[in-house]
């Protein structure tokens, strides 16, 4: 009988110990993801992508053209994947920036997303000088785009 006891008191102990791995696993997911949504918002807010004006999420497009070209910041930011897309005007296919197609192009990828990863992303607006007559920001709605590794 007590031997019976036993075996059922350690089936119990089992069955509540993978029901709050389980929960544990699901908060670090979720916890994850709420990393990784600030994590875009100071991306927006760093100076090597900020606009000048004191504007909340706003990139400013010929700062991100100028660090595009320098590969030594794609380890900076410590994620898997990072990339800025316009998505308003939208393009009806993919244009990577660089300096001859500047700003007729649609995406600016600083960092190749790897297999086995995450996506998340914010929409933030993304601002450039222009002249017509008189200097001015034309900004257009575009989103930053951060890969993370999955959560085992």
């Amino acid at each position: 009988m007590i031997i019976a006891l036993v075996i059922f008191f350690t089936l119990v102990l089992l069955f509540y110990l993978s029901f709050s791995m389980a929960r544990i696993k699901e908060t670090s997911d979720v916890l994850s993801r709420q990393k990784n949504v600030l994590l875009i918002a100071s991306l927006a807010g760093t100076p090597e992508f900020a606009c000048a004006e004191t504007e909340s999420l706003c990139v400013d497009a010929d700062k991100v053209l100028a660090l595009k070209n320098h590969p030594v910041y794609s380890t900076f930011w410590n994620v898997d994947g990072l990339k800025i897309e316009k998505v308003f005007p939208r393009l009806n296919k993919t244009i990577e920036c660089n300096a001859g197609n500047y700003p007729n192009c649609n995406t600016f990828t600083f960092v190749a997303n790897k297999s086995n990863t995450i996506a998340d992303s914010s929409y933030v607006s993304l601002c450039r000088k222009e002249f017509k007559n008189y200097p001015y920001d034309r900004c257009e709605l575009a989103k930053i785009i951060v890969w993370t590794q999955k959560l085992k």
